[in-house]
């Protein structure tokens, strides 16, 4: 949690007390922070007797989202990045040593093991902008019926590219005015189109991050998909050819909760190493979902016109 504060040296894994002190806060309020396996105390009798959980229970200092997601999806080495698709949308991958985007379109965050990190990137309106479609738009109940409807239509829905930045967007552009938009309508394209074109747009919107790794030289070999979307077999398929990379995805729901739980079992000692647990509660589904060469050929030419039309309308942003 401290990684997030800007007041936090990563690279050294303790507050900058330089930047603080620049800024006049009291040092004092910063407590000392610890890595996310060790013990910060047990349950306290008042908190056993308000709460019901047994008075001596070991407690971990944990971990943020991000880095228990990773652990609940059994990323804690290098060349795996997942891909999450839920209210918002995030890149991430695990890294040995400290890595930064000198333009500051990334996150680079303490991980919960190994004193590693991660890094990841971030889109505001992911399965967001699907739910707005479905709610506001089209009237639909359900999202299974959207995911129907865009197996209907083949990649690329005719040149119709959405761009998802409903409530501005993170990664890469970093602005709170960023618009929405759907580009290339014509007469023969209908609610379906508009379906898959958003689950595209939002796939689009997410290889911004993952095309900095690579830029970072960050090794992407398989991605994990999680999240609301990893429930769409159209949309794990959309991933697989956008990012041009096998696509694979966890049986368990709440990855991150499962990394909190794998973090605390291995710190009290009920596991020898996060390997064992992980080994033990971290499974996959059977079905990989394998790039098709011919749709990977098209989103890269799609790609680049979703990232151009950005540039090319951003100046009316505001």
């Amino acid at each position: 949690d401290a990684s997030a504060t800007a007041l936090f040296d990563t690279a050294k894994r303790d507050w900058a007390f330089g930047i603080i002190k620049k800024f006049g806060l009291p040092e004092e309020i910063f407590p000392v922070c610890k890595e996310s396996m060790e013990v910060a105390g047990t349950v306290t009798r008042q908190c056993h007797e308000e709460c019901g959980l047994k008075e001596g229970i070991p407690v971990v200092y944990g971990s943020g989202d991000q880095m228990a997601q990773s652990i609940g999806n059994g990323v804690f080495r290098e060349g795996e990045v997942i891909s999450n698709i839920g209210t918002g949308g995030q890149i991430s991958a695990y890294i040995k040593e400290a890595k930064y985007d000198r333009e500051l379109r990334t996150h680079t965050f303490c991980h919960a093991l190994d004193k590693a990190y991660t890094i990841y990137g971030a889109t505001l309106c992911s399965g967001m902008s699907l739910n707005w479609l479905k709610n506001k738009v089209l009237g639909i109940e359900d999202f299974n019926s959207m995911s129907h409807m865009a197996q209907e239509i083949d990649p690329g829905c005719r040149g119709l590219i959405f761009l998802p930045y409903l409530s501005g967007e993170r990664t890469p552009h970093m602005n709170p005015s960023a618009k929405g938009m759907f580009f290339g309508l014509s007469l023969c394209q209908d609610r379906r189109y508009l379906t898959r074109a958003v689950m595209e747009g939002v796939t689009f919107s997410l290889r911004d991050s993952l095309t900095i790794f690579e830029e970072l030289g960050i090794q992407c070999e398989t991605v994990i998909a999680s999240g609301g979307g990893s429930h769409s077999d159209v949309w794990l398929q959309i991933q697989a050819d956008v990012f041009n990379k096998k696509v694979k995805v966890c049986e368990v729901d709440e990855q991150a909760c499962l990394g909190a739980c794998i973090l605390a079992g291995t710190g009290c000692g009920i596991f020898n190493s996060i390997e064992e647990a992980a080994h033990r509660f971290v499974s996959f589904r059977e079905k990989v979902y394998e790039p098709i060469p011919e749709h990977v050929g098209l989103y890269e030419k799609q790609y680049r016109v979703f990232r151009e039309l950005y540039v090319a309308n951003e100046r009316f942003m505001i």
